[in-house]
């Protein structure tokens, strides 16, 4: 059992919230693009408050880059995903 897995276990996050955990996480490697898509995703649905919890709570983590840096990242994703779907909607039905 990983120690992920444990504090996930330990802290009852749902699959979401384990999500943007798993992307937005310490090592040095660029999130998965797949990985924010869903999480972008999410931010649609009744997720977007805990999403956004643990989005806010990373962000001003001050021990570690990482985090702050892979939030941001998430957030671009997630606005320019907002700003295709919105201007989708707004386009006049043929």
């Amino acid at each position: 059992m990983t120690l992920t897995l444990t504090l996930a276990q330990v802290y009852a996050y749902s699959e979401m919230e384990q999500m943007v955990r798993e992307c937005t996480c310490n090592d040095a490697q660029t999130p998965s693009e797949m990985l924010m898509r869903e999480i972008a995703k999410g931010t649609f649905t009744v997720e977007f408050s805990a999403i956004m919890a643990i989005v806010w709570k990373r962000i001003k983590d001050k021990t570690n880059e990482h985090h702050a840096y892979k939030c941001l990242v998430l957030l671009t994703l997630t606005l320019a995903l907002a700003l295709a779907l919105a201007l989708a909607l707004t386009q006049p039905y043929p």
